[in-house]
């Protein structure tokens, strides 16, 4: 048997064994990924940069005034409002009306705090008949996400050099990484030469 055709039939098989290995580690590869916690405070929000809407609105009824819901708002907060209104028009005199207006515009500090499985969020401030400021400070929770990795294909060259620096040679590559970090090459260098090339990652 001539030695090109051996040469052939040993070019073939690495061929195909490299080609076994590579296809057999293109299975679905996958890394989890940490991504830290982090937290905050954003800029307070004051009252001069805060828009309202009036969500009552009064009126005449029968020569009578009402008041009704200007919006749609939440059904519980209308029954507040009605059940305060109710309050105010059963004071008996001024003296009572005057607190009831006092307890409304007296000064507090509020805090809320809500969390989800992204977000734990906590407002704090303060409101005096209407809001005067509110500061949200947050953390968004730590989370492990599963990312999965892709192919990758590299095309490049090199050029090698004998220690007399008499004989250059120069070849063009083209590479395939798999999702397990493993890598085909294929070369061809100005010898005429075919070259294949597999690269299985250690660590």
């Amino acid at each position: 048997m001539k030695a090109t055709t051996i040469n052939k039939i040993y070019f073939i098989l690495i061929v195909v064994l490299a080609f076994l290995l590579f296809t057999k580690s293109c299975k679905k590869e996958t890394t989890l990924v940490e991504i830290p916690a982090v937290s905050g405070e954003m800029k307070p929000i004051v009252k001069d940069s805060i828009s309202y809407k009036a969500i009552l609105k009064k009126s005449k009824k029968n020569g009578k005034k009402v008041v009704t819901p200007d919006t749609i708002v939440d059904s519980e907060l209308v029954a507040w409002l009605e059940d305060n209104l109710k309050i105010y028009k059963k004071a008996s005199d001024s003296l009572q009306r005057e607190n009831l207006y006092l307890k409304s515009i007296e000064p507090k500090f509020f805090t809320s705090h809500t969390t989800d499985e992204n977000l734990d969020l906590t407002l704090t401030g303060y409101v005096s008949g209407t809001l005067h400021k509110i500061t949200p400070t947050y953390t968004i929770k730590k989370k492990t996400i599963e990312i999965s990795k892709k192919n990758a294909f590299f095309m490049g060259g090199q050029i090698g050099q004998t220690k007399e620096f008499n004989s250059a040679l120069f070849e063009a590559n083209f590479m395939l990484k798999n999702k397990k970090d493993n890598i085909i090459s294929v070369g061809y260098d100005t010898d005429k030469r075919f070259k294949l090339g597999y690269f299985h990652k250690i660590f």
